[in-house]
């Protein structure tokens, strides 16, 4: 039995939100490829503090035909890995797709770059890089009433 065509990825993207009409027509806001960590005070660290951030990614698989399975990776400076659960989907025609959307919380260690991959079953088919800064801003403390 041959093989089925497998989609291709028109667009990975990682975005700030995603609209979608009653046509199922995607509007992205505020695609990015960096975020800023920000931390103010009288004391902030050196070094960026472990957190979190939230993600929405967008995946739209394109001109494949049978059953697929999506995923989402991100490797991290250093080597650490995230992976999204598998997003399964179905194409009966080679004209039709699929838009996946996935909001998700990132737990982060470090500043660095970060690689975004975008899976089907199992392959990566596309990778994007993603870039976290850190901005450390000391803030002079406010005077004591004994000093004023």
């Amino acid at each position: 039995m041959p093989e089925l065509p497998e989609p291709y990825l028109k667009f990975g993207l990682l975005c700030e939100r995603v609209l979608e009409e009653k046509d199922g027509v995607l509007s992205f806001v505020r695609i990015v490829d960096r975020f800023t960590v920000m931390a103010k005070g009288t004391k902030v660290p050196a070094e960026m503090p472990p957190g979190e951030i939230n993600l929405m990614a967008v995946m739209g698989w394109w001109g494949g035909l049978g059953k697929h399975g999506a995923k989402i990776k991100i490797i991290m400076p250093g080597g650490g890995e995230w992976e999204s659960p598998p997003f399964t989907f179905f194409l009966d025609s080679l004209e039709r797709g699929r838009n996946i959307i996935a909001n998700f919380t990132l737990a982060i260690k470090q500043e660095g770059l970060y690689w975004v991959e975008f899976l089907l079953n199992g392959k990566v088919k596309s990778r994007m890089p993603f870039r976290i800064f850190y901005e450390a801003v000391e803030q002079p403390a406010a005077p004591s009433k004994e000093e004023t």
